[in-house]
């Protein structure tokens, strides 16, 4: 991964995966610190999804 900014504020990324694709992402009207509603990030699985819960606590 590879990161390059403009002054303080990141600008791009560069992701290359185990199978050698590349993702470019570039970031314009980037915002620092914005305020998030909690529930944006609730995730629930569709339908159908096999899900692995995590080992209990011993």
């Amino acid at each position: 991964m590879r990161i390059g900014f403009r002054g303080q504020l990141p600008r791009a990324m560069e992701l290359v995966d185990a199978f050698g694709q590349t993702t470019r992402l570039q970031f314009e009207a980037f915002e620092r610190n914005v305020a998030l509603p909690a529930d944006l990030f609730r995730f629930a699985p569709p339908a159908g999804a096999d899900v692995v819960a995590a080992p209990a606590a011993r």
